[in-house]
């Protein structure tokens, strides 16, 4: 899959850029919460992030307003090269699951891979004409009670039966080996799907500490509903001598849920 221009560059120059302190310590652990703070009547905040900033230990959050949506550091932050952004992991919980039972699926009826079901509907067609011969032939002995071969007619709609049931187990394996097929590249396509956003791009910084998403915000949401973390990439000042970029992850968990109450106080619901 082709990335637009812009998540193409923060792809490329995130791995030409060397990535230092990539574990970052967590905040609360009970996810997003809702209040009103700093002037904000409505206020959906993540839990706080510590970061090294290249010098000290810096921390981050993210605030999502009626209006808008920004990261608050407190270290200085450089926004001005293309490998700085966020980065939404779609690897929420529902995506997890339907990947892994499409993966299940795939190996239960992996023996039905190489067949062909068109093939296969040919054969199986061929012996339903046969069946349904005999089966006609049956009926009409019956209805005129004229016993001449009833045996024999029972005998060969019996073989019929039996020659037809392996023909529609292996139409009903590959045919799920297929579905299963394409419900795990739906799922990938689903992973794929959430979007980069890079600061360069789409933010304003305010006063070098706070970066604001306006013009994304609800690109944004939608994207954090969908998944499981946000991985931050940022530059911090001083840039001499520079630092090079450092990583954080902030947890989606409560997201959803505090949504709703965010969008209720907002009148966005």
């Amino acid at each position: 899959m082709k990335l637009p221009a812009p998540i193409a560059v923060l792809v490329m120059a995130a791995c030409m850029f060397p990535v230092h302190a990539l574990h970052a310590k967590g905040g609360d652990d009970a996810g997003w919460s809702f209040g009103t703070a700093g002037g904000d009547k409505c206020r959906l905040s993540s839990p706080k992030v510590t970061m090294f900033d290249g010098y000290q230990q810096n921390t981050i959050q993210l605030h999502v307003t009626p209006t808008g949506l920004y990261l608050q550091s407190k270290a200085p932050i450089d926004a001005r090269q293309a490998d700085t952004g966020l980065q939404v992991e779609a690897d929420s919980p529902e995506d997890r699951a339907q990947l892994r039972a499409a993966e299940a699926d795939l190996k239960e009826f992996a023996s039905f891979a190489s067949l062909d079901i068109e093939a296969l509907q040919a054969e199986i067609g061929l012996v339903e004409e046969e069946r349904d011969r005999v089966r006609n032939h049956k009926w009409f002995q019956d209805y005129t009670r004229n016993p001449i071969n009833a045996a024999r007619l029972d005998s060969e709609l019996a073989a019929a039966e039996r020659k037809l049931e392996p023909l529609m187990q292996k139409r009903r394996g590959a045919q799920a080996y297929l579905e299963a097929r394409q419900g795990k590249q739906k799922a990938l396509d689903q992973l794929a799907q959430l979007p980069a956003f890079p600061l360069t791009l789409s933010s304003e910084l305010e006063m070098r500490k706070k970066l604001h998403f306006t013009q994304q915000r609800d690109d944004m949401i939608a994207a954090f509903q969908r998944g499981a973390t946000i991985r931050v990439q940022l530059r911090f000042w001083p840039t001499w001598p520079e630092t090079g970029t450092h990583e954080a992850r902030l947890t989606l968990g409560g997201f959803n849920e505090t949504l709703a109450q965010f969008q209720a106080c907002a009148g966005q619901g």
